[in-house]
């Protein structure tokens, strides 16, 4: 019973945990644009406001880490059974349904990344990094 109530919480944790990173780069980018607006020329993600955020998220991360790593000291790992599934007609509908879902929402999210501007954004970093980091050009 333990056991199934620390991988509860491990996992309660993990999706916390991404929520807050997820949360903290849509503030990070929030702010960025109202910067941008004002100057177009400014970066949005600059290592002060990243750490800034990640500095709120540490805690979260810490407990995290600290839970992982007693889980793999006291031997905690999540077992599964090891029966032959196999899918139904219905179940493997429903993957396919899924995965139509997800390729249509990532179609119309680039989509939105290009009438947003976000494509010569990452043009620009692209070719900041072959000039500047690699030497290319």
């Amino acid at each position: 019973m333990a056991k199934k109530i620390y991988l509860l919480v491990e996992s309660l944790l993990c999706v916390i945990l991404a929520g807050a990173l997820i949360l903290a780069a849509i503030q990070i980018y929030r702010e960025g644009v109202i910067i941008k607006a004002a100057d177009p020329l400014e970066s949005i993600f600059t290592r002060e406001k990243i750490a800034g955020k990640l500095s709120e998220i540490a805690p979260i991360f810490i407990i995290f880490a600290v839970m992982t790593l007693a889980g793999i000291i006291c031997g905690v790992e999540a077992s599964y059974k090891r029966e032959k599934i196999f899918m139904t007609s219905q179940t493997r509908n429903n993957h396919k349904n899924f995965q139509v879902i997800i390729i249509i929402a990532s179609i119309c999210l680039i989509i939105a990344g290009i009438f947003n501007g976000s494509a010569l954004d990452v043009l620009y970093k692209s070719v900041n990094i072959c000039s500047e980091c690699i030497g290319l050009g």
